[in-house]
């Protein structure tokens, strides 16, 4: 029989479901913000993970993203399209390339900086410091948590 604690983790409210639902709500909000600048959908996580690595290859950007390397092609393709990066070759391996965010993209970072900060506003609400200290603290565990559990698999 499954007790109180566990129907509160596993029921309508389990973490699955709200993560998931937090990760609508932001993509939600972020292409109803970009759609202007012709970022669309799942994109601006990308261009998000550029302005932190500039120059990675394509290779690390999926890994990064943890989808599929056709996935990155075609978001990396609307953007390219888009004029916010561009790939070049990669000098150590011919058969791979790195992306490199463009002037435009660059012009954009205060942009994005900003909507950051107003969707962690949003999203925080009435949180105080440590309450934000302690959910990034639990949030940043449960993703290693994941990746602990990631490797384990891909050993099996």
């Amino acid at each position: 029989m499954v007790g109180a604690r566990e129907q509160r983790i596993c029921g309508p409210h389990s973490i699955g479901r709200l993560l998931a639902h937090i990760n609508k709500y932001t993509r939600s909000y972020m292409t109803q913000q970009l759609e202007q600048f012709g970022i669309h959908g799942h994109t601006y996580g990308y261009l998000l993970f550029l302005y932190h690595e500039d120059g990675i290859s394509e290779k690390e950007i999926t890994e990064h993203m943890l989808v599929d390397k056709a996935t990155t092609t075609r978001a990396i393709s609307k953007l390219e399209d888009s004029g916010y990066v561009r790939r070049e070759r990669d000098e150590m391996d011919k058969r791979s390339h790195k992306v490199y965010l463009t002037k435009k993209a660059e012009d954009l970072r205060p942009k994005f900086q900003k909507l950051k900060k107003d969707w962690n506003e949003i999203v925080l609400g009435d949180l105080n410091e440590d309450e934000k200290r302690t959910l990034l603290d639990l949030l940043n565990r449960i993703e290693s948590n994941l990746q602990d559990s990631r490797i384990k698999e891909d050993r099996s």
